[in-house]
């Protein structure tokens, strides 16, 4: 027959577990709520001529960007290296033009190159096109938070940062969004991006209410 002192004490331990788990857990969730916390520091960047890009275009869709993305990185991948002419060995950038009026937009992935002079065969040539961007580091501690951190920057931009600034989505250039991906500055479980989105000075920005 066990003691009764042993229920005692078994009881004692099963209250202190249910007391400490949800606070255990509640520390989990709050530190890796800390993790990805961003702190957006938005710039704007001027890009004085065309940059040139080399790599794998598709036209995709909202509903099917992801699944795309994917399927084009693990392309993009085997073959990077021997891309020639690339002004950059470190880096790679994704580009999402503009949308069509059914929806889809060309989405694409590749290097920075010097020219298309030598473009390999199957690949395609994309051109970030001059003129000005804001741009805002990301921070990705885990590649499953890679949608949600760049949706939370964009919608920062669009929502938050634009509003109160002298600038809006330029409607002309024909480039949306870029990511740019350094590995030199990504660390073995967080990934930096820095993500641009085209915009121009607002009309109105200097005008002077009467």
């Amino acid at each position: 027959m066990i003691p009764l002192f042993v229920f005692g004490a078994i009881s004692v331990w099963w209250h202190v577990l249910a007391v400490c788990i949800p606070f255990v857990f509640l520390t989990i969730i709050l530190a890796m709520a800390l993790q990805n916390k961003q702190n957006f520091q938005p710039k704007i960047i001027r890009v004085r001529r065309p940059i040139n890009v080399v790599g794998f275009r598709i036209k995709t869709t909202e509903d099917k960007m992801f699944e795309d993305d994917y399927q084009l990185w693990h392309k993009f991948r085997e073959i990077r290296d021997s891309i020639p002419n690339k002004e950059e060995e470190h880096s790679h950038v994704t580009i999402r033009c503009k949308s069509e009026e059914d929806g889809a937009f060309d989405f694409g992935i590749g290097a920075i190159v010097n020219d298309f002079s030598q473009v390999p065969e199957g690949m395609n040539t994309l051109t970030i096109d001059n003129g000005f961007y804001v741009a805002v580091h990301v921070k990705i501690p885990h590649s499953k938070l890679w949608m949600r951190n760049m949706l939370k920057a964009e919608r920062f931009i669009l929502e938050e940062w634009l509003p109160n600034s002298i600038y809006e989505v330029d409607p002309d250039n024909y480039v949306y969004e870029v990511e740019y991906h350094d590995k030199r500055v990504s660390k073995k479980k967080t990934r930096a991006i820095i993500f641009y989105l085209a915009v121009r000075q607002r009309a109105d920005a200097y005008e002077t209410k009467a």
